[in-house]
C-alpha cells in the first residue's frame, strides 16, 4: 500500500492534483492521498490511471483533519478541496474505475461546472466508486448541477454525504447501480433534489429545499427503488415505501441558513428513528448506530447531547 500525504506545507504533496500526477500507470496496490487540516484551492481530475478492485485509488481525511459534519467554512476543520474562481469541469471529476473517497469536503466557489463530476464511460461490470462521509456543496445559483454522475456502466454507492447548495443536487441518470444510504440533501433555493431513474436504490435519505415546486425527488417516469427516505414535499412517498413527506429542513436540523449550515438533527425531529437498519455502522462524525433498532434518516445519526 502507498500513502502519501496531502499538506498545506510539510508533506509528500501540496495538492491532490499532484498527488494524482505522480500515480502509476497501473497500479499493483493501492495508492492513496492521506489529506491533514487545510484549505487546498485546487480541482482535480482522476484519470489516466489503470485500477482494479484490489489496486484502488482513495482519498481521505487523516484522523487529525476528520469533519465534524459542517463545512471548514462553518467550523474551521476538516480537509476542504475547492475551486475559488475560474472554469472547471468539476472540483473532483472521476474517471478512474475503482476510487473511494472518505470524508473530505468538496466545494465549487468558481463560476461555472460541477462540484463532483462522474461522466466518462465506464465498462460494464468493471467499476467500483464510493464517496462516503463527505460534505460536498457549492455556493453558486443556478440549474446546473451540483454532481453530475451520469456515466454509463457506472457502479457508484454515496454513504453519510451531506450535499447542499443552490442548484440542483444530483442526476445519475445512466449509471448502471446507484446507491444512496443515509445521505442529506439540501437547497436553498426552488430547484429539483435527486434526478434518478431505475439506476438508484435509495435508502435512509432526505432531499429538501427551503421553498417552491421544484421535486425533492425526481424520476422522470422510470422509478428507481427504496424505503424509509424524507422529503420537505411529498415526492418521496411517490416512488419509496415507508417515506416520510413535508418534513421540513428549517425544524429539523440545527441551521439552514446559507453560511452557517448545520445539518445535525434536532431534538425531536422527524428523522430520529425513521430510517431502516442498514450495514455502514457509523454516521458522517464516527458516532456508532444503534444495533438492532431503527437509524436515523440522513447523515446524521442523533445523540441526545447535541
Amino acid at each position: 500500500m502507498a500513502v502519501y500525504t496531502i499538506k498545506a506545507t510539510g508533506g509528500d504533496y501540496s495538492t491532490l492534483t499532484a498527488w494524482e500526477a505522480a500515480a502509476p500507470a497501473t497500479l499493483t496496490e493501492p495508492y492513496e492521498a492521506e489529506c491533514y487540516d487545510f484549505a487546498c484551492d485546487d480541482d482535480v481530475a482522476v484519470v489516466g490511471v489503470t485500477t482494479s478492485p484490489t489496486n484502488y485509488l482513495r482519498i481521505y481525511a487523516a484522523a487529525s483533519a476528520a469533519l465534524d459534519g459542517r463545512s471548514r467554512d462553518v467550523s474551521g476543520r476538516g480537509f476542504q478541496l475547492f475551486r475559488s474562481s475560474g472554469a472547471t469541469a468539476g472540483v473532483l471529476r472521476v474517471d478512474a474505475d475503482y476510487l473511494r473517497v472518505e470524508g473530505i469536503e468538496f466545494t465549487n466557489k468558481g463560476t461555472t461546472g460541477y462540484t463532483l463530476s462522474i461522466v466518462a464511460t465506464r465498462t460494464a461490470g468493471a467499476n467500483d466508486v464510493r464517496v462516503s462521509g463527505c460534505i460536498i456543496h457549492d455556493v453558486r445559483t443556478g440549474t446546473q448541477y451540483t454532481c453530475s454522475i451520469t456515466a454509463s456502466n457506472l457502479n457508484l454507492t454515496l454513504t453519510n454525504n451531506i450535499i447542499y447548495g443552490y442548484q440542483r443536487s444530483w442526476d445519475t441518470r445512466g449509471a448502471a447501480s446507484v446507491v444512496s444510504n443515509n445521505n442529506t440533501i439540501w437547497r436553498h433555493a426552488d430547484q429539483i433534489g435527486v434526478v434518478s431513474q431505475t439506476e438508484l436504490v435509495c435508502k435512509n435519505t432526505y432531499s429538501g429545499r427551503v421553498s417552491g415546486t421544484s421535486e425533492c425527488f425526481w424520476t422522470g417516469g422510470s422509478s428507481p427503488s427504496g424505503n424509509n427516505n424524507a422529503s420537505s414535499d411529498n415526492s418521496a412517498a411517490t416512488d419509496y415505501t415507508s417515506s416520510l413527506t413535508t418534513v421540513a429542513g428549517a425544524v429539523i436540523f440545527q441551521s439552514v441558513t446559507p453560511g452557517a449550515e448545520d445539518f445535525r438533527l434536532v431534538t425531536g425531529a422527524a428523522l430520529i428513528d425513521a430510517g431502516v437498519t442498514l450495514t455502514v455502522a457509523n454516521d458522517i462524525a464516527g458516532t456508532t448506530r444503534p444495533s438492532g433498532s431503527a437509524w436515523d434518516i440522513g447523515a446524521w445519526e442523533f445523540v441526545s447531547s447535541g
